[in-house]
């Protein structure tokens, strides 16, 4: 039998750790968080003042997505066909992840290295894409600001939010090549509405698999924090 595999995609700072917790609150196995010393945790995943609940991110998937993007996520350089060193370990981290009969990636990184991700996950695992989309301009802004001591300018978040933007296109064409089910779910959606969001995106997910019970359903619904919603950068 076939494992499960949500994967998880948008923008940094456009709420896909939001869509992550939820998916960890109802069970799905999310990966290992990066254990980083004097680093502040939640629930055992690795969290940071914008989000407190959590980042979700499985570390050797970040550190392979990375290393396939050069080592620069806000200048991107993705291969055609991935050297052989990773595509050695891509396929040695999905088959460690199908161990797991229901699992998770969620990366912003994916937008730009997903592709190879699900060419590598779709001969082994039911697979359903979930892209995160939030405001392109207030998602800009926020990251410039999160970003400011590295260096990271408006123009610069501007321009990196729509390239990402066009590759979150191209993933889910990518997607649809596979006949992989994608569900787009706006981030401003699911903190302005979580008890009617949260149900909504889980039925779409689980349409095809065994159901999360009313329990899992609520403990997810009651994840979401509506005043963590950065729609107004600080």
């Amino acid at each position: 039998m076939r494992s499960k595999c949500i994967m998880v995609a948008g923008f940094p700072c456009g709420g896909t750790s939001c869509i992550a917790g939820i998916l960890h609150n109802v069970g799905v196995n999310m990966g290992r968080s990066a254990q980083v010393p004097g680093a502040k945790y939640h629930e055992g995943w690795i969290s940071y003042v914008y989000n407190p609940k959590g980042q979700y991110e499985d570390d050797p998937s970040v550190k392979l997505s990375w290393a396939i993007l050069g080592g620069s996520w806000l200048y991107p350089k993705v291969p055609e066909v991935l050297p052989e060193r990773h595509q050695r370990a891509l396929d040695e981290l999905v088959e460690d992840h199908c161990k797991a009969p229901l699992w998770g990636l969620k990366l912003p990184s994916f937008s730009f290295t997903g592709r190879h991700f699900l060419n590598a996950i779709v001969p082994y695992a039911e697979v359903h894409l979930v892209v995160v989309y939030r405001d392109e301009y207030v998602t800009a802004e926020h990251l410039s600001k999160r970003h400011a001591e590295d260096g990271i300018r408006p123009m610069a978040a501007q321009s990196y939010i729509g390239e990402a933007s066009r590759a979150l296109w191209r993933l889910m064409g990518t997607a649809t090549h596979y006949k992989v089910p994608c569900t787009v779910i706006h981030y401003e959606d699911i903190v302005g509405d979580p008890p009617k969001m949260v149900p909504r995106l889980l039925a779409e997910v689980f349409k095809r698999w065994d159901k999360p019970t009313p329990e899992q359903v609520q403990k997810a619904i009651d994840f979401v924090d509506p005043t963590l919603n950065h729609a107004e950068p600080r």
